[in-house]
């Protein structure tokens, strides 16, 4: 009875914490799209001064500073790289949070910008999100946490009745 209902408060502990991380999600693409807005609006100059100059292509508007022997010109096409290294990552980001919430978990779990996801736990406020995704993954963090738990203690259990037996025998 005691163990049952010991599952039952895991299952529910891990439902609620799962339910709160579609949020955590949500707030970390918050941010992502925010410093894309940031990023697009440092690079438009750099957009205009490409399509007078270069086609409209930024590549060769690098290409040219990095071409130049002014070290100002120069590092400028370093800090205009830099910036379309970072654009091009946000995206990459912002399609990664177009996909369902458990490959978004996946996704900050294995790339997550760890400076980014510190700065989205700070002010993170721990929410129920309720679309379909988000309940599926709250059930499924609530089963994998009353499941892991089970094992591990079914596990000890059966050690510990092992070790008893010998010490009877």
């Amino acid at each position: 009875m005691l163990r049952s209902l010991i599952y039952i408060i895991l299952f529910i502990t891990g439902t609620i914490a799962g339910g709160t991380f579609p949020a955590y999600f949500m707030q970390y693409q918050h941010r992502v799209n925010s410093q894309f807005d940031q990023v697009a609006m440092d690079l438009a100059p750099f957009r205009q001064i490409a399509d007078r100059y270069h086609e409209g292509s930024l590549d060769a508007l690098v290409r040219h500073h990095l071409a130049s022997a002014d070290p100002t010109f120069h590092d400028e096409g370093l800090a205009i790289r830099a910036m379309l290294r970072a654009q091009q990552a946000l995206v990459e980001t912002q399609a990664a949070f177009d996909e369902p919430v458990y490959r978004q978990a996946w996704y900050l779990f294995a790339h997550a910008d760890t400076e980014l996801a510190r700065t989205t736990w700070r002010t993170y406020t721990p929410t129920l999100v309720t679309t379909t995704d988000a309940v599926i993954f709250a059930l499924s963090a609530g089963l994998a946490l009353s499941l892991a738990c089970f094992i591990v203690l079914h596990t000890l259990g059966s050690g510990f009745r092992r070790l008893a037996k010998r010490a009877n025998a």
